[in-house]
């Protein structure tokens, strides 16, 4: 399954559950399964070429197939940390603050949390980045006939990246660590730049 608990609700549920007041589900986790819906479209695109003669580089596409299956699994659980991730903020954030002790393991708490907040959408927009990767071999090898479908995916998958990457500038912003912020930060320039290259190339497809 490509989720745990999110898979349970019914597509309707999820969307009114997106549309409240509730903090959570929230860009974070939409946009990882947003990804697997885009990894989706990748893997179908995958599948419909299994077999066909039309399409000689079967080993590949059957390696295509296997780590995209793989890459919706993981959106999954990235969907549930970054839930997960969120509610350790806020209870953070909630921490008592009476006391000058208070206010110090308050501030550790928050700080701690919130590099866990930047660092779960970092990792998830690296298998964004893998999702659109597949989609551009997919789209150059497999079945014509799907050829929207797997850039579609490709697409999706860009799109959710760059709304993540918004989640950990957001949360980059907030840590007062200068040095551990460092590398972070260039990862989150260099997988923004390979996936908007990606996408460029996918469009031309």
């Amino acid at each position: 399954t490509i989720l745990t608990k999110l898979i349970q609700w019914t597509l309707e549920e999820f969307l009114e559950k997106i549309n409240s007041s509730t903090a959570t589900p929230s860009g974070g986790s939409v946009a990882a399964i947003s990804a697997g819906l885009g990894a989706g479209l990748v893997g179908m695109m995958a599948k419909l070429s299994i077999g066909r003669i039309a399409c000689a580089e079967q080993e590949k596409i059957l390696k295509i197939s296997t780590q995209i299956d793989e890459l919706m699994i993981q959106l999954g659980n990235e969907a549930e940390s970054d839930i997960a991730v969120f509610d350790e903020v806020m209870k953070a954030y909630q921490g008592p603050k009476e006391t000058e002790n208070d206010k110090k393991e308050r501030t550790e708490k928050i700080q701690q949390s919130l590099k866990k907040a930047a660092l779960v959408p970092l990792e998830t927009g690296k298998i964004c980045l893998q999702v659109i990767q597949l989609a551009e071999e997919i789209a150059q090898i497999g079945n014509l006939n799907a050829l929207s479908d797997g850039i579609a995916g490709g697409l999706l998958a860009e799109a959710a990246l760059q709304a993540l990457l918004l989640n950990v500038r957001v949360n980059l912003e907030l840590i007062k660590d200068s040095e551990w912020k460092i590398k972070p930060h260039l990862e989150m320039k260099r997988i923004s730049a390979e996936g908007t290259e990606a996408r460029g190339r996918l469009l031309k497809l």
